[in-house]
């Protein structure tokens, strides 16, 4: 159900976008206009219709690169998703009162017991980040800490050293 709702969604979005015909003697004269003044002019006049326009046409260019808009076969895909969801619907019917039960289940738990839900808070609070500026002391820390106990063993190994000679 849900792809067909998206797939609908999407229809519908390229059918208004393909109604950019209302705007588009706007466009065609605001492309007309050669001179930088006057097209500026034209363009804060005729902000709304132009920035539409353009987004229609970047949408339509986005989803249908290849073909042209054709109103009739959108409306054909259209009305046959309509049909199919309404089909999907009247099958599910029968289950809405179950499912209804079951959310109205899940909403006293949650918002009426809200004792429950603290216990499993506590259990699987996740660890909170540690900041950048702590992790940068922290590494300088341990940083320094290596580099005394590499010099304690260089130290160690010159002594072994000279007392071998």
């Amino acid at each position: 159900m849900r792809t067909i709702r998206q797939r609908r969604s999407g229809a519908t979005r390229k059918r208004r976008s393909g109604r950019r015909a209302r705007t588009a003697p706007i466009r065609e004269q605001y492309q007309k206009i050669f001179w930088k003044k006057s097209k500026e002019k034209f363009a804060q006049e005729h902000q709304q219709e132009l920035a539409a326009w353009n987004q229609a046409d970047r949408f339509l260019r986005k989803h249908l690169p290849d073909q042209p808009f054709n109103a009739a076969d959108l409306n054909k895909e259209l009305s046959s998703l309509n049909a199919e969801l309404q089909k999907l619907n009247t099958a599910l019917e029968p289950h809405r009162d179950e499912t209804q039960m079951l959310k109205d289940i899940r909403y006293y738990v949650r918002d009426l017991i809200p004792e429950l839900e603290m216990e499993t808070e506590e259990t699987t609070a996740p660890k909170q980040k540690e900041s950048m500026k702590d992790r940068l002391e922290r590494a300088k820390r341990e940083a320094e800490a290596y580099n005394v106990e590499r010099q304690r063993q260089r130290k160690r190994e010159k002594g072994i050293v000279e007392q071998l000679e």
